[in-house]
């Protein structure tokens, strides 16, 4: 399964590469359209290559194996046809990792494991605002409302 994983990966790189070229081929002025197939791009940088796999498959197979299936293939974009399959193949065979289900729920009631925990602490007292700031004892106040100076 890990080398149809690799396989969907390469096919991915092939997909940006053809797309790197189909870019390319725009910026140049030589593509024509909205899209350049997977025919153009193939006779572009193998002519030959294409013409003798057209001969072998319209003689060893079946010509009509050639017209049916084979140009309404390669009339789409390259980096579709590499692409598509490379996404299925990551996708469908990517590495799973199992998941342990303890640690999960352990971390759920975490929250709920700490609450008990301090309201068994004997000096917790759940009416008091534990995040309220404490300023300490305040010296320049006297209890009646009067101030108290230490300059004097």
């Amino acid at each position: 399964m890990k080398i149809l994983f690799l396989l969907g990966w390469v096919l991915l790189a092939g997909a940006f590469v053809t797309g790197a070229y189909e870019t390319m081929t725009r910026v140049q002025g030589a593509a024509m359209g909205a899209v350049l197939s997977a025919y153009d791009l193939w006779y572009t940088l193998w002519p030959g290559k294409l013409v003798v796999t057209q001969i072998m498959v319209e003689r060893h197979l079946h010509a009509a194996l050639w017209e049916y299936l084979a140009v309404p293939l390669l009339s789409l974009p390259a980096w579709l046809l590499l692409g598509g399959p490379g996404v299925a193949l990551t996708w469908r065979f990517r590495p799973r990792y199992a998941e342990d289900a303890e640690d999960d729920e352990n971390s759920l009631f975490l929250f709920d494991a700490l609450a008990k925990a301090a309201e068994e602490e004997e000096d917790y007292d759940r009416r008091e605002d534990d995040m309220a700031p404490d300023h300490g004892p305040i010296d320049n106040i006297d209890l009646d409302g009067g101030t108290n100076d230490r300059r004097s």
